[in-house]
């Protein structure tokens, strides 16, 4: 600005982290005021996988693109091979999901297969959990975060002297 006067200026910063910056900040890790002044508008983004229609979705349009991309029109994928994409982690959110698709489809031959999957880096899919399974983590989860028994009890739709047998069954003392 000619003329050396004062100029208004209105900025606005967006950060992006999967860190959790509380902990850091509580560690030493993080400065404490820059950690209030980044988290005062905190917008959480669940992970893809917390959506599993929309991440079939996004799996079927992703391929459906780089099979455009590399003139690949006839490329199939396996069932199995879809089920699998669909049970990832995809820790790396769309990034991780957009790389690996890329590398699929530019890799494949007529099919993709749960074969072509092995040894694909980035690609872990979850192992599927039994019922019980399940229930025994989010019964050690809720122990561990001190919740009351009556309290486990009512969010898991169930009586007391059941929570109390499943705790001795899962050997929780």
């Amino acid at each position: 600005h000619e003329g050396g006067g004062k100029v208004r200026v209105d900025v606005r910063v967006i950060c992006s982290t999967t860190a959790d910056l509380k902990a850091m900040t509580d560690s030493g890790a993080f400065l404490e005021q820059l950690y209030y002044r980044v988290s005062e508008y905190t917008v959480r983004i669940p992970p893809i996988r917390s959506d599993p229609e929309q991440l079939r979705r996004m799996v079927e349009g992703g391929i459906r693109f780089y099979k455009g991309r590399y003139h690949k029109p006839d490329l199939t994928v396996s069932p199995r091979a879809m089920e699998r994409l669909c049970r990832c982690d995809w820790p790396g959110n769309l990034t991780e999901l957009d790389q690996v698709l890329d590398r699929l489809v530019r890799l494949a031959g007529s099919e993709i297969t749960a074969e072509s999957l092995e040894g694909l880096p980035g690609f872990n899919p979850r192992p599927v959990q039994s019922v019980e399974e399940m229930e025994r983590e989010k019964i050690r989860e809720m122990l561990d975060l001190r919740y009351s028994k009556e309290e486990i009890a009512r969010l898991l739709g169930i009586s007391r002297a059941t929570l109390y047998r499943k705790i001795k069954q899962y050997q929780f003392t």
